[in-house]
């Protein structure tokens, strides 16, 4: 007979731990293109860039350190969406 102590040892324990291992490996590949982003938009642009581990990439502007998102929606917002897509 099949008792509940030998499922958890033969299934439950090795589901979890491989689980465990997929969610911590896509963590680290998804904080590695993060960083890789950050720094490539600092070779590019020449702005300073910081990358906070799981949090966001900063840039160092002339008011101070700002997120990448936030350093975007305001050129948006100072200079339109249209004239962004023009220049592409």
């Amino acid at each position: 007979m099949y008792d509940l102590w030998d499922f958890t040892k033969e299934v439950i324990f090795p589901t979890t731990g491989f689980l465990i291992f997929l969610i911590v490996g896509v963590t680290l590949v998804v904080n590695s293109l993060a960083r890789y982003s950050c720094n490539r938009h600092q070779d590019i642009t020449g702005i300073e860039t910081r990358y906070v581990n799981l949090t966001a990439c900063y840039l160092n502007t002339e008011n101070g350190w700002m997120s990448y998102d936030e350093y975007k929606q305001r050129n948006i917002a100072r200079i339109g969406l249209s004239k962004m897509v023009e220049e592409k």
